[in-house]
């Protein structure tokens, strides 16, 4: 119990300022370049000039001056998202790991591999659309844990899944908390964790993210994503 206790102040003083600083950096070449500024409220609200003052034209002596133009300004709102690594431990793993040395090699095992993982997840979504859509998926008419999928680029190895009937907000039953077992990039196929099921055509998502990523930059170029910040793209096309 006392190792529980020690590991648990590790994890909030010597680990979580370090990811903190590590996860607004190392994901993406392009996250390093971007300005973080301490989160005040859920709601983030910011402003931007857009285009030209218009207060500018050219004269002649005796002639009227340019009337004024104010900046124009527009206004963005968006929510914070939250982003979660579980690590867990089993009671046999505890009393196999009796000593506190091979303990805390096991806590920093598991650590550094949930690191990876918030890592690549939020490299992934920084070019997404913030749907968390991952792929599409054909339907499967036989019972099966081998599923078809368009693209194999956002899928790795023992992701947790959800999927998704077309259309739909909620998991197919017996569809969430799915693994990736492995992943046949050349076909294009990916194997699940569980029974044998069927689906319909949809899509897959990371579990429990659908919908609650962060804007990425495939938002902009999505035409399928008609707001970008409470901003309706058709009628501001900047």
């Amino acid at each position: 119990m006392q190792n529980l206790i020690t590991f648990e102040k590790a994890l909030k003083e010597n680990y979580l300022p370090v990811w903190r600083n590590q996860l607004g950096v190392e994901p993406s070449a392009l996250l390093s370049k971007v300005k973080k500024v301490p989160l005040k409220s859920d709601k983030i609200v910011s402003s931007a000039p857009i285009g030209l003052s218009g207060g500018f034209g050219f004269g002649a002596e005796g002639q009227a001056t340019p009337a004024a133009g104010g900046v124009r300004f527009e206004r963005f709102e968006t929510n914070s998202k939250d982003m979660y690594v579980n690590i867990a431990f089993s009671a046999k793993a505890v009393r196999l790991t009796g000593s506190g040395g091979a303990m805390a090699n096991a806590l920093d095992t598991e650590v550094k591999g949930a690191y990876e993982t918030a890592k690549w997840n939020v490299g992934r979504a920084l070019f997404g659309n913030g749907t968390g859509v991952l792929t599409t998926i054909s339907a499967l008419a036989v019972a099966g844990k081998t599923i078809t999928v368009a693209d194999t680029t956002y899928l790795k190895e023992g992701l947790i899944i959800d999927i998704y009937e077309t259309g739909e907000t909620t998991p197919v039953t017996g569809g969430a908390g799915r693994r990736i077992v492995s992943v046949d990039r050349a076909n294009k196929t990916i194997t699940v964790s569980g029974d044998d099921s069927t689906y319909d055509a949809g899509f897959i998502t990371v579990q429990n993210s659908y919908n609650r990523e962060i804007t990425g930059l495939g938002a902009i170029f999505d035409n399928n994503i008609t707001k970008l910040y409470g901003i309706t793209k058709a009628t501001n096309p900047f």
